[in-house]
């Protein structure tokens, strides 16, 4: 299985990504941080914006976030599926999507089982445009991100039962679906349940 999770920044991408590593094996490496290591830290020489690595770039991305959705979008002309292939190639997850282009390109050719989008709007503003074309109706799935981590982590193990259980159209690996086992179907259910009562 293939997910693309997108969202604004700092709205807990991230952070939902690492639950489903964490708990259920799913492989996750952020596109910034590829796209730094592959080419964006060169470019960034060539345009003498002073960082010093890769790794350096990716921390300080906020920084210079219109000019990598630019680069990005440059790398991926000709091809707008190419750096998804790229980080999908060795991870399970594609983390921060940013391009209407480039999510319309990826449905297309079938890139993605599903699109997560994670909010946080009640707490953090919206990106500008110019940086985040991409909007929650774009994603076949929302984890409301509004709430606590446990919320958070709830909300994962839902979406793995779900993909478990074969209401969403995605498989997840067997390694995946024995941890999901193992959490428990009826413990998943009976904590939505609580949080979905608690809500009402």
């Amino acid at each position: 299985m293939k997910l693309l999770v997108i969202g604004h920044a700092r709205h807990g991408k991230d952070t939902f990504c690492e639950m489903l590593r964490d708990r259920y094996g799913m492989r996750f490496e952020t596109s910034s941080l590829v796209a730094c290591r592959e080419f964006l830290f060169d470019l960034s020489v060539d345009h003498g914006l002073g960082f010093v690595s890769p790794e350096d770039l990716y921390k300080r991305r906020g920084e210079v976030r219109p000019w990598m959705h630019d680069e990005i979008r440059a790398f991926n002309d000709g091809d707008l599926t190419r750096l998804a292939r790229l980080v999908t190639k060795t991870n399970d997850i594609y983390c921060g999507m940013r391009n209407r282009e480039e999510l319309e390109a990826c449905k297309a050719a079938g890139v993605f089982d599903a699109v997560v989008w994670v909010d946080r709007c009640e707490h953090l503003l919206p990106e500008p445009m110019e940086s985040m074309q991409l909007r929650k109706n774009d994603a076949d799935i929302v984890v409301d991100n509004n709430g606590s981590l446990k919320d958070l982590q709830d909300q994962a193990d839902f979406l793995m039962l779900m993909f478990r259980l074969g209401q969403l159209e995605a498989t997840i690996s067997e390694d995946a679906a024995q941890k999901v086992d193992a959490e428990g179907v009826t413990k998943i259910m009976e904590r939505y349940a609580v949080k979905l009562a608690a809500a009402h």
